[in-house]
C-alpha cells in the first residue's frame, strides 16, 4: 500500500512538472512572437502611411495646393516607422545574442544584419524627408522636384520593407497559432493524466478502506478503551495485542507501562500504609513519653512549689530554687520536642483572636527583663507609634516565637543591648502586614552557621551546647511557626558583632476592635490589680468556701501533689484510683468538683466522664476538670467532647489550679 501511494505521488508530480515545463516554454515563445508580430505590423502600417502621405504631398505641390497637412502626416508616419524599425532591429539582435549566433537562412527578414540595412534605408529616407520639409519652408521648389526623383528611388526600398514586414507578421501569426495548438494538446494530455490518477487514487482509497479498519483503526480503538479504563483506576487493564508491526509494538510497550504503573501504585500504597502506621506509632510514642515524663515531673515541681510555701532556711531555699529551675528547664525541653514533632507532622492549628501587639511586647519585656538584668544587658522594646492597637491572629504562637528569639539574644550576649521591635508595614481593608525583629550585640554567627542555624538540633558550633545550653530546637520551632503564620524567618549576622532575626507576617483586621478599645479605657482613679494580688484574692475566696473535691488519679505521687495543693487552699480532697471507683463514690456522695485524670487503668477519665454525663440523676451535675500529662494537639478538644468542663496539663501549678477552680465554681 505504501509503494502504491508513492508511485501515484511520483506519477502526479512528474505530470505536473512536465506540464509546467511546456507551459513555461510556450509562454516565453508566445511573448517573443507577440512582440515581433506587433513590431512588424507597426512597420508595415507606418510604411504604407508614409508612402500614402508622400504621394499626397507631391500631388498637392503639383496642383498648387497647400501641402502642410500631408507633410505633417508624412512626418508622423515616418516617426512611427523609424521607431518600430529600430525596435525590431534591436529585438532581432538580442535574440541572436541569446541563441549564440544568426539564423541558418541569412536572407530571411528576421536576419539582424538585413534588419540593420533596413534601418539605414529608413534613415536615408528620413534624411530626404527632412530636406524636402526644409525646402518647402524656404520656398525652394526645384529641390523639391529633385527630391521627388530621390523618393522614387527610395520608394522601392520602403515598398520592399513593407512587403517584408507584412510577410513576417503573417509568419508570426502562424507561429502563435501553432503554439496555441501545442498548448491545447499539452493540456489535453494533462486532463487524461488527471483522469488516470483519479482512477488510481479511487482504487487505492477502496483498498485502504478495506485494509485500515482491520489493521489500524480497530487496534487503536481497543488501545484507547484500555487507556480509558486505566485512567479510571483499573490498573489491571491490558491490551493483549500481539503483532510485529508498529501497532503491535505500541500495544506491547503500553502493556509494559501499565504493569510498571500498577507495580509502583502498589508500592506507593504500601509505603503510605507504613507511613500512616509509623505516624500513628510516633504519635502514640510521644503521647506515652509525654505522660511518662510529665507524671514524675509533676511530682517534682508540685512538691517543690508546696515546699516553697513553708518556712525554709536560706540554704534550703537556694537548693529548692535550683530544683525548680532545673525542673522548669526540663519541662521547656519536653515542650520543645513535642512542639517540633507537631510542626513536623503539620498538626499545629493556629488560633484567631483579637489582641494588642503593644500588650504582648510589654509582657515580653516583663518576662525577659529579669534575665537581661542578671547579665547586665539593656533590654529595649519598641512599637512603631503609627501601628494599630488591635490585630487578629495567634497571640500565643507569636509570643512563643518572640520569647524564643529574645531569650536566645540574651543568652548569647554577654553585654550590650537587645532590641525587640514591631511595626506595621502596610494594610488594606482586610489585612495588616507587620514586621518583627530581634537584634543583639552578642557573639554573632559565621556565614556557615547561618546556613544551618534553623535546622533541628543545630547551634552555632559544637561548644555552644556546653557553653550556653539548649537543645537546638528553639529556632527550628520558631521557623516552622513563622511559616505556619504565612511568613519566613531570616537572619543577618556578623561573627563577633551580633545578630538580627526578623520576619514579616499578616494579621486580619480585628472583629471587635471598637468594643475592645472601649473596654481598654480606664479612669484616672482606677488602679488595676497586680497578678500577685489577684492570686491572693482567689485563694482567699476558695478557702472561704470549704469545697469538697474528688480527685480521680491512679498515680500515688500525683495523688499526693493534687491533694496537698487542694488542702493548701482550704479544700477537702478525696481520692479514687480509677474511673470505676469514682462512679461508685459518686453514687454515695456529692462533690463540688471532680479533678479527672484522663489516662488510668480499668476505666479512663473519658469513659468515666461519659457515664457521669449520661446519668446526672445518679452521679449529679458538677464541674469536671480534666488532668492529663499529654499535651498533643486535640487533647483539649477530646476532653471537652467527652463532657468535661475544663482541661489542665501536668505539671500542675498551684496558681493555675486556683484560677481554674475559681472560674468554674465561683463565677462572678
Amino acid at each position: 500500500m505504501g509503494l502504491l501511494c508513492a508511485s501515484l505521488a511520483y506519477v502526479a508530480l512528474n505530470s505536473n512538472l512536465k506540464v509546467h515545463e511546456i507551459r513555461t516554454e510556450t509562454l516565453v515563445d508566445l511573448e517573443q512572437d507577440s512582440a515581433e508580430q506587433h513590431l512588424t505590423e507597426t512597420i508595415a502600417t507606418s510604411a504604407l502611411e508614409c508612402l500614402a502621405a508622400e504621394r499626397a504631398f507631391f500631388l498637392d505641390l503639383a496642383l498648387d495646393r497647400d501641402p502642410e497637412t500631408h507633410a505633417n502626416r508624412w512626418s508622423e508616419s515616418f516617426a512611427r516607422l523609424e521607431e518600430a524599425t529600430a525596435a525590431w532591429s534591436e529585438l532581432l539582435a538580442r535574440e541572436a545574442r541569446d541563441e549564440g549566433g544568426l539564423d541558418d537562412d541569412p536572407g530571411e527578414a528576421d536576419d539582424p544584419q538585413q534588419a540593420a540595412a533596413w534601418v539605414r534605408d529608413v534613415a536615408d529616407y528620413g534624411a530626404c524627408l527632412r530636406s524636402v520639409r526644409t525646402a518647402l519652408v524656404e520656398g525652394r521648389l526645384l529641390p523639391v522636384r529633385d527630391a521627388m526623383r530621390v523618393f522614387e528611388q527610395q520608394g522601392g526600398s520602403i515598398n520592399q520593407l513593407t512587403e517584408t514586414a507584412i510577410r513576417v507578421s503573417q509568419r508570426e501569426t502562424e507561429q502563435i497559432e501553432d503554439f496555441h495548438e501545442e498548448l491545447k494538446a499539452a493540456f489535453l494530455q494533462r486532463e487524461r493524466t488527471d483522469v488516470l490518477l483519479s482512477l488510481l487514487i479511487v482504487s487505492a482509497a477502496l483498498l485502504w478502506s478495506l485494509f485500515f479498519p482491520r489493521t489500524i483503526a480497530r487496534p487503536l480503538r481497543h488501545l484507547g478503551r484500555v487507556a480509558h479504563r486505566m485512567a479510571r483506576g483499573d490498573l489491571e487493564a491490558r491490551t493483549d495485542l500481539v503483532g510485529k508491526d508498529e501497532i503491535g509494538q505500541l500495544a506491547h510497550h503500553f502493556d509494559e507501562m501499565a504493569a510498571t504503573v500498577q507495580s509502583r501504585e502498589a508500592e506507593l500504597k504500601e509505603a503510605l500504609r507504613e507511613a500512616k502506621i509509623a505516624s500513628q506509632a510516633k504519635g502514640e510514642f510521644l503521647a506515652n513519653m509525654s505522660h511518662e515524663v510529665r507524671t514524675p515531673l509533676n511530682g517534682v515541681l508540685g512538691m517543690a512549689e508546696l515546699l516553697g510555701e513553708t518556712e525554709l532556711e536560706a540554704a534550703q531555699r537556694e537548693m529548692l530554687e535550683t530544683i525548680e529551675s532545673s525542673g522548669d528547664k526540663l519541662l521547656t525541653i519536653i515542650n520543645s520536642i513535642l512542639d517540633f514533632s507537631r510542626l513536623e507532622a503539620d498538626r499545629v492549628v493556629l488560633e484567631q483572636n483579637d489582641f494588642k501587639p503593644g500588650e504582648l511586647l510589654e509582657e515580653l519585656q516583663e518576662w525577659l527583663s529579669e534575665l537581661a538584668g542578671h547579665k547586665g544587658i539593656e533590654l529595649l522594646v519598641s512599637l512603631d507609634p503609627g501601628s494599630p492597637a488591635w490585630v487578629r491572629g495567634d497571640r500565643e504562637r507569636l509570643s512563643q516565637v518572640l520569647l524564643n528569639l529574645g531569650g536566645n539574644a540574651i543568652k548569647f550576649s554577654s553585654s550590650g543591648t537587645v532590641v525587640i521591635r514591631a511595626r506595621e508595614l502596610a494594610s488594606d481593608d482586610t489585612h495588616s502586614r507587620w514586621e518583627f525583629e530581634v537584634s543583639d550585640t552578642g557573639i554573632g554567627l559565621s556565614s556557615e552557621a547561618q546556613e544551618r542555624i534553623f535546622e533541628a538540633f543545630e547551634q552555632a558550633d559544637g561548644s555552644a551546647t556546653r557553653g550556653f545550653g539548649g537543645a537546638g530546637l528553639g529556632l527550628a520551632i520558631s521557623k516552622h511557626l513563622v511559616q505556619a503564620m504565612g511568613g519566613e524567618l531570616h537572619v543577618e549576622s556578623e561573627l563577633g558583632r551580633g545578630s538580627r532575626f526578623f520576619f514579616e507576617i499578616s494579621f486580619a483586621r480585628p472583629s471587635t476592635a471598637a468594643g475592645c478599645e472601649g473596654q481598654d479605657t480606664q479612669t484616672a482613679t482606677d488602679s488595676p490589680a497586680t497578678p500577685v494580688e489577684d492570686a491572693l484574692e482567689t485563694r482567699i475566696r476558695l478557702e472561704a468556701q470549704s469545697l469538697r473535691i474528688l480527685v480521680v488519679e491512679d498515680n500515688i505521687i500525683n495523688q499526693k501533689v493534687v491533694c496537698s495543693m487542694l488542702r493548701r487552699i482550704g479544700c477537702t480532697a478525696e481520692v479514687a484510683q480509677d474511673g470505676a471507683v469514682a462512679l461508685r463514690m459518686l453514687e454515695d456522695s456529692a462533690y463540688d468538683a471532680i479533678l479527672m485524670d484522663c489516662q488510668m487503668p480499668v476505666m479512663d477519665g473519658y469513659i468515666a466522664t461519659a457515664h457521669i454525663r449520661a446519668d446526672p440523676g445518679t452521679y449529679g451535675r458538677c464541674p469536671i476538670i480534666g488532668l492529663t500529662a499529654s499535651t498533643l494537639e486535640g487533647d483539649r478538644e477530646r476532653c471537652l467532647a467527652a463532657g468535661m468542663d475544663e482541661y489542665m496539663s501536668k505539671p500542675l501549678r498551684l496558681e493555675r489550679l486556683c484560677e481554674t477552680l475559681n472560674r468554674e465554681l465561683l463565677p462572678d
